[in-house]
């Protein structure tokens, strides 16, 4: 049970680094040289930023997901009456 709180931990802080290395609108965008294209790019890099926030979000929630296992539960059989 140790080694899965302490994997539960290493992801909690990894999801934290990966979150904190883009912005969650993404990257700074660049002149294109064109308005329609500034404006693309914007839509690309906005939608980066959200699925990188996504991914840190699922990376993150990865460790609620780890439990340590548990036993298998057996229920005992009773004799039936025929």
């Amino acid at each position: 049970m140790t080694g899965l709180q302490q994997a539960a931990r290493v992801f909690r802080a990894e999801a934290g680094t990966f979150a904190a290395i883009m912005p969650s609108g993404g990257p700074a965008s660049v002149d294109g040289g064109s308005a329609e294209i500034n404006d693309a790019l914007s839509l690309v890099l906005a939608a980066f930023g959200g699925l990188h926030s996504q991914l840190a979000a699922v990376i993150g929630g990865m460790r609620a997901s780890w439990r340590p296992p548990t036993a298998p539960t057996r229920t005992p059989r009773t004799p039936t009456s025929q």
